[in-house]
């Protein structure tokens, strides 16, 4: 006699029958291998299902609303640890600093050496310092200037020319000295561009003026001529305004700026009561290419070569006329000033210790979240209860600035993954009203509000579905069967189970205890929904 067995997933023999019986029919052999297949099936979704159940899963959205949630306990963390290693590191440095350079340094590296030495090492030193500022100002003067900047190959040239009548020279010269102030410049400085420095804009700008008095030789035939007023001792100029860039646009508005400050120059003389007349004469706009001005860009580079040449000339001369005890002491120098100069480097210290707090910060809150055992997103709700939620009351931001509020509000946005949010007196409301249905729908009149949170928010929201729930006419009994015989017992009294769940606080091991117990005592669990509250 021979035995048919059916293997479950973990290989244990199950004995359906004798084989006389089953071999006899082609039906039931295959009623059975249905009857097999069927039972690997569901084998394997049950252990899907608890594995699924323990799983570890990180939301990463939700770890980061964790920690926007906290924001406050970052940004103290920050301060501290900012003012703690920033405060700590520049004093280092700077202490350092005093006890390197200190006027004790100095002594003992001067004991031994003559006055004339010292004096020697002093001269040397103000030449080391003539060197430096030259060739930082030249350095300053090719970073700074716009001439310098100009393409040579591609020169406009705007050229305007005024015939001006006045009845004093110094009134015609003043065109030149005084017809552009800092603002013409700064307003020209913009139109180039941002990096601009008003300062360098004159380099592109030229008011020259040329004069001629009237001029007559007066003798007894031309007295008439004086009296009668036919000779004058008018002043007659050309005042020539030119102005150059390397792109026609900003030419053109440069030349519209000088032209406007030459005008209200005028005016404001004319205003005075000073006899003047002011006539334009011609308006040329040219392109070229401009060999006095790469002459002038080469000859300041290479004045800048040359001071650099010089400097090393005069390094090399130094190592040749000191000796070593000289030398020393004139490095001393050179390091004093550059560490004196630079000072202190708190702004770095400052930015690390910021950051160190904020990194530490992050992480201290990144491994509380994942030690924490609750659940902390609706999916591991729904993986442990194996149902979809009736919905989430989540408490509004606790902030009253706005900036605040935001914080929150983005946070919020992260965790319910763009579900809509509407105000928890409503969503208790909507929640109660969806029990009330699937009650209504199984003819259940009793049931059992199970919440094992004890925190305030979640304790204000049972009571306030408890009475929503009782207004509705339904008879509810709040309890947490995992820890009280008592409410075992008022469980078994009632018909259905609703889970409270509270992120944060509810325990998974908690959750499935009250689940087994209502298995246990035939009480069906027909809903779930979840509390978030805030930090």
């Amino acid at each position: 006699m021979v035995k048919l067995c059916l293997y479950d997933p973990d290989q244990t023999p199950v004995i359906l029958s004798e084989a006389k019986d089953l071999l006899t029919s082609s039906v039931i052999l295959s009623e059975a291998k249905d009857l097999t297949n069927e039972r690997k099936h569901t084998t394997k979704m049950e252990k899907e299902l608890y594995l699924e159940e323990d799983e570890a899963v990180i939301d990463l959205g939700d770890m980061a609303a964790y920690l926007l949630h906290r924001w406050k306990i970052i940004l103290i963390s920050s301060l501290i640890l900012m003012i703690l290693v920033g405060g700590y590191m520049s004093y280092k440095e700077w202490k350092g600093i005093q006890n390197k350079y200190q006027d004790n340094t100095y002594k003992s590296m001067t004991s031994g050496m003559t006055e004339e030495q010292i004096e020697t090492v002093d001269q040397f030193f103000n030449r080391y310092l003539t060197y430096k500022q030259r060739i930082a100002n030249n350095q300053q003067y090719i970073d700074s200037s716009i001439k310098m900047k100009l393409d040579s190959a591609n020169v406009s040239m705007s050229t305007r020319e005024y015939l001006i009548k006045t009845d004093a020279q110094q009134v015609l010269l003043s065109f030149s000295e005084a017809a552009l102030d800092f603002d013409d410049y700064k307003r020209m400085a913009e139109i180039i561009g941002t990096e601009a420095d008003p300062r360098y804009v004159g380099e592109l700008v030229s008011v020259d003026n040329t004069t001629q008095q009237d001029a007559y030789d007066i003798d007894t035939d031309k007295v008439g001529d004086v009296i009668n007023g036919s000779i004058s001792n008018d002043y007659n100029g050309i005042l020539t305004l030119r102005v150059i860039y390397d792109k026609k646009d900003i030419c053109e508005k440069l030349t519209g700026v000088a032209d406007d400050a030459i005008m209200t120059h005028y005016q404001k003389l004319k205003d005075a009561g000073v006899g003047l007349e002011i006539k334009e004469l011609t308006n040329t706009y040219t392109e070229r290419v401009d060999n006095d001005l790469f002459d002038y860009q080469q000859s300041m580079i290479e004045a800048g070569a040359s001071m650099v040449s010089d400097y090393y000339a005069f390094q090399t001369e130094t190592k040749k006329s000191l000796d070593e005890k000289e030398i020393a002491l004139f490095q001393y120098q050179i390091d004093k000033k550059e560490e004196v100069k630079a000072r202190v480097n708190w702004k770095k210290w400052v930015a690390i210790g910021f950051g160190a707090g904020f990194v530490l910060a992050c992480v201290y809150l990144l491994i509380s979240y994942l030690m924490i055992p609750a659940i902390k997103t609706a999916d591991d709700a729904r993986r442990l209860t194996r149902s979809d939620s009736l919905g989430m009351i989540a408490q509004p931001p606790k902030a009253r600035v706005s900036v605040f509020k935001l914080i929150h509000d983005i946070a919020n946005r992260m965790e319910f993954h763009g579900v809509l949010q509407i105000d928890d007196s409503e969503a208790v409301s909507i929640i109660s009203e969806r029990i009330r249905k699937i009650t209504g729908n199984r003819n259940i009149d009793s049931i059992t509000l199970i919440a094992d949170s004890v925190d305030e928010y979640s304790n204000d929201i049972r009571e306030r579905c408890l009475a929503a729930l009782k207004d509705r006419g339904l008879s509810v009994i709040p309890g947490n069967p995992s820890v009280s015989v008592t409410d075992i017992k008022s469980l078994q009294e009632t018909k259905g189970a609703v889970l409270m769940l509270t992120t944060k606080k509810s325990l998974p091991e908690s959750i499935k205890r009250n689940i087994s117990i209502c298995t246990e005592s035939n009480v069906p669990v027909i809903a779930y929904f979840i509390v978030r509250p805030q930090s």
